[in-house]
């Protein structure tokens, strides 16, 4: 039986855990949904993401930036910061866009389907692609499980978080480098040490069977 493990279920349950009490209850909720997979709307800041990695992706190998700049502004404005924008186009030029990455591993005797898509791949590095409202320091992103899991399935060891900064406005103002350099064997081990956080934390809610049949019901090849 696949179980299967993604950066964002470790990550949403790590945030239920340190949610402040006012948050705990969505922060549960939104986990729940997750895991049984139902339909959710999709939040302001993730349509975000989404329209600026869409722009970055479509438009960071052409030849010239024009196209990339005209789009920029129609999405953005006239007085969209471009310096944002070319960095980060610049920075995904010539990469592999939107990867499979995935690797069987073992952990109390079960195997876990580790998977997820990398946003922008080069043979020596890896690369995603976040935006957020205002920047909370490397450590929000250190702290993530993410670059560990492209990483042990890719055997890639660097691992750059590219982040569009939107300063609390409607547009990018500033651009952030957070770079990680991953040891795949500690890596692993704090993956597989999450995986069994984690298979007590569905216990815990009574939600194991709808992660068995349901979240990991989903083929990934």
């Amino acid at each position: 039986m696949q179980r299967l493990i993604t950066s964002s279920l470790i990550d949403s349950m790590n945030w239920y855990k340190s949610a402040p009490a006012s948050w705990k209850q969505k922060a549960l909720a939104d986990f729940s949904a997750m895991v049984k997979r139902e339909p959710r709307p999709t939040p302001p800041s993730a349509q975000r993401g989404i329209d600026f990695e869409n722009l970055i992706c479509k438009n960071c190998n052409t030849d010239s930036n024009d196209e990339l700049i005209e789009k920029a502004r129609l999405l953005y404005g006239r007085n969209a910061n471009l310096d944002v924008v070319l960095k980060m186009a610049e920075k995904c030029k010539g990469g592999e866009q939107q990867v499979k990455v995935s690797k069987e591993i073992e952990v109390d005797g079960d195997t876990y389907f580790l998977f997820g898509y990398a946003d922008i791949v080069f043979p020596e590095k890896i690369i995603d692609i976040k935006t957020c409202g205002k920047f909370k320091g490397a450590d929000y992103y250190l702290n993530r499980i993410q670059h560990q899991i492209y990483s042990v399935c890719t055997g890639i060891t660097d691992f750059d978080y590219a982040v569009a900064d939107f300063c609390n406005t409607d547009r990018p103002w500033l651009y952030h480098e957070v770079k990680v350099q991953n040891n795949l064997s500690k890596s692993e081990e704090e993956i597989a040490g999450k995986i069994i956080e984690l298979k007590d934390f569905l216990h815990e809610h009574d939600l194991w069977l709808d992660y068995l049949t349901v979240f990991s019901a989903k083929k990934h090849k």
